[in-house]
């Protein structure tokens, strides 16, 4: 592993006793989701993914900072807000799973590091998928 791998290991490493997505992955599998998965940075107010958006085929877990879900109105302006989630929260999984468009919108609230989590996870490792996938459920 190398020095940027080192953190991001070491950062999962303590998500993980607090995260339900990561418990049970052993060190392999939790370094083999490290090479397959990225870090994402976005900034304050930044735009992870908007309602009705059929293209991104990721979900992301927060690392650092804080998120927000919200709907949208026909103008595309903030209606109502869903949740605030933290570190170890994972959100948009559903529009992967279901193969359908998102159905709310989300928002860095404050300066946030995210793991994006593609599909491309799930072509390159059956077992790992396995374990995603009963971890989400």
């Amino acid at each position: 592993m190398n020095k940027k791998s080192t953190h991001f290991f070491s950062i999962l490493n303590k998500l993980q006793r607090s995260c339900p997505f990561l418990q049970g992955f052993t060190y392999n599998e939790l370094d083999q989701f490290i090479q397959l998965a990225k870090p994402k940075p976005f900034q304050q107010g930044e735009v992870v993914f908007t309602q009705g958006n059929r293209h991104n085929s990721s979900f992301y877990l927060i690392l650092t900072g804080s998120v927000e879900i919200f709907l949208e109105d026909e103008n595309h302006k903030k209606e109502k807000v869903l949740t605030h989630l933290l570190p170890g929260d994972l959100f948009g999984e559903l529009s992967l799973i279901l193969d359908e468009p998102r159905t709310a919108s989300a928002s860095a609230e404050s300066d946030t590091v995210l793991i994006e989590v593609s599909d491309r996870l799930f072509l390159y490792n059956v077992e790992l998928r396995v374990k995603v996938w009963q971890n989400i459920s």
